[in-house]
Order: C-alpha cells, then sequence, then structure tokens
C-alpha cells in the first residue's frame, strides 16, 4: 500500500509530504485507500500523519504519527511573518529520530536519558519513542504556519511558508490514511 500512495515501499519524509498535501488514493482488491489533508490544525486527532519535508541539511524531512494534541494558547503574537497572531498546540508525537525532542533535563522525550547503565550519553538518545513539538495554526484561518523540534520557549520555529529563511523552511502538512480494515 505505500507504494501505491506514495511510489515508493519505503517511502522516505518527502515521499509522504507530497503524498499527502496530494491527497493520493489507491485501489486495489482490497478496495480504496486514501489519504487526506487536515486543512485545519484543530481538525488533527491522534493517528494522524505529520509529515515536514526539509529544504536543507542532509535528510529529506521527518514523518510523525500524533499521539495527542492540545491547545495551549490562543491570539498569541508571532514572528512568523505575514501572521498576526497564532494558536499554539502542543503534540505528542510517535517517531524514529536521532536527536531527541527535548535534549535537556526535565525532558518528556522518552529517548531522552534512557541508557542502561544509567549515564547520559546523548549518542544513545535516538530511535523510536515519543516525543513534544509545537504545532503553531493562523488564528483566523487556522492554517498550519509553523512548528518546532520541541516545547521550549528558545526554540526556533520552522515555517511553513516558502518565502522564508531557507534554513527554517521546513513545510509540515498533517493528514490521516483510510481504507478498508483501517
Amino acid at each position: 500500500m505505500p507504494r501505491g500512495l506514495t511510489g515508493s515501499t519505503s517511502p522516505d519524509s518527502k515521499k509522504w509530504n507530497d503524498a499527502i498535501d496530494s491527497e493520493r488514493t489507491y485501489t486495489n482488491g482490497s478496495g480504496t485507500f486514501s489519504l487526506t489533508e487536515r486543512d485545519a490544525v484543530a481538525d488533527i486527532a491522534a493517528g494522524d500523519i505529520l509529515a515536514a519535508e526539509y529544504s536543507s541539511g542532509g535528510a529529506s524531512g521527518h514523518t510523525m504519527v500524533v499521539s495527542s494534541i492540545a491547545l495551549t494558547g490562543s491570539g498569541l503574537s508571532t514572528s512568523i511573518p505575514n501572521v498576526s497572531s497564532v494558536n499554539r498546540y502542543e503534540v505528542e508525537v510517535y517517531d524514529s529520530t536521532s536527536s531527541v525532542h527535548g535534549n535537556f533535563v526535565g525532558s518528556t522525550d522518552s529517548r531522552y536519558l534512557t541508557d542502561l547503565d544509567g549515564s547520559n550519553n546523548p549518542v544513545n538518545d535516538k530511535g523510536i519513542g515519543t516525543g513534544r513539538i509545537l504545532i503553531f495554526a493562523d488564528a483566523s484561518s487556522g492554517a498550519l504556519v509553523g512548528w518546532t523540534w520541541n516545547t521550549t520557549s528558545g526554540t526556533v520555529y520552522q515555517g511553513t511558508d516558502s518565502t522564508q529563511n531557507a534554513d527554517s523552511y521546513r513545510p509540515m502538512v498533517a493528514g490521516f490514511l483510510s481504507g478498508p480494515g483501517l
């Protein structure tokens, strides 16, 4: 099924981003499977896919599955270009990463400080686990306009607007998979 939706048997984050963004469908003997994009952040639910595409760096992006999402601020001022105010959501995600979401004392990432010998070697804080990110929605339209890798206030947001600095342009889409047996 991933190949029918993304064009690959092992899709990277860019392929998931593109497939959700274009709302691809695939039909086989079991029926029709569809990826549907969420138009508003407030509609994102547990089980949805978040797929970010990176315009710089070595990775194609990052793909996460939503565990939970909660509104943590409404009508907040922002430095996101062309957006006057945002609603902020904290999202717990399932993913696999080589860099935990919040490498700091008090981090809620399940991979942080998980060394069996009790030591703290950041090189071991990777793999499959849960972490938390922030997502920002335009307070007027509800559209996803930015996100952060973790929940600390000093985190630079990742913009979803291509007119931004290339280093922070990392468009993200949210969507869900539907079809028989799902």
